[in-house]
């Protein structure tokens, strides 16, 4: 029987039924520099910035708070006041090789409330809906810069966003 499933997947299912990925993601703002750092053997591309590493702590952090995402105060200015309306701030700290405190917010999100659903990375797309697909970004961007829509839009729009705050007062 042919499986639509990539190769492997079947076998890791069986043995870990119960695996779940938990990811969580440190947002915050501020300078950087990008460089080839390495030597004529290896080159490597890297980040010099302090903001680069509230980061990545913020990433860290994600687990000892028990949310999916941390902002930092510096992108929570950068919000809009609707998608503001969706943050909840959660501590003011400072972080280790800064002297300044920063706000902490996050989006209250149900990510158990989410079905897994089908994979399609590997698919191929006919044709036709690989170009109604590109069709709707396409609108969608116009429609973002023309401000008949704004990036808030898909908090009340996107189906997967609405069953994970579905839950969140």
């Amino acid at each position: 029987k042919h499986s639509k499933e990539p190769l492997g997947r079947k076998k890791i299912k069986e043995k870990t039924p119960e695996f779940k990925l938990k990811m969580g993601f440190g947002l915050h703002a501020g300078w950087a520099i990008e460089g080839a750092i390495g030597s004529i053997h290896k080159i490597d591309a890297s980040y010099l910035s302090p903001n680069v590493n509230i980061s990545a702590r913020l990433e860290g952090a994600t687990k000892q708070y028990g949310v999916p995402l941390l902002i930092s105060g510096q992108i929570y200015n950068l919000l809009s006041a609707h998608v503001k309306k969706y943050c909840r701030e959660i501590d003011c700290v400072t972080v280790k090789g800064s002297k300044l405190a920063i706000r902490l917010f996050t989006v209250d999100l149900d990510v158990h409330s989410l079905t897994p659903k089908e994979c399609n990375y590997f698919k191929v797309e006919s044709g036709h809906k690989k170009e109604k697909r590109l069709e709707k970004r396409k609108q969608f961007h116009l429609d973002v810069k023309n401000e008949i829509k704004t990036s808030f839009h898909i908090y009340e729009t996107d189906e997967d966003l609405s069953a994970m705050r579905a839950g969140i007062n």
